[in-house]
């Protein structure tokens, strides 16, 4: 496994995949800037993680986005023994 791929999993394996694909590659998308506030206010499911759970998801949610790894993490996420819904909701952000 390259060194990219180590980082993304390690990325991924903090904020959650099925939380990346869920809440923060659709936010990350149309605003880097998003804050934990306007997170919690778009997704009232957010709010059931603690203030320092959001805050962490996020910054490794923007981490993934800022290096212009989220197809890749996608790609992995896709492959990954994660449950069926989340791999599936991968597969429709990639567009397969």
């Amino acid at each position: 496994m390259e060194e990219k791929e180590k980082q993304i999993r390690s990325l991924l394996q903090s904020c959650g995949m099925k939380t990346f694909v869920k809440y923060l590659f659709p936010a990350l998308s149309k605003d880097m800037y998003v804050t934990v506030l306007e997170m919690s206010r778009k997704y009232p499911e957010y709010n059931d993680f603690s203030a320092n759970a959001q805050n962490s998801k996020l910054s490794k949610g923007k981490t993934i986005f800022k290096n212009g790894w989220e197809y890749d993490a996608l790609e992995i996420i896709a492959d990954s023994q994660a449950d069926p819904e989340t791999r599936l909701r991968a597969k429709e952000l990639l567009g397969e």
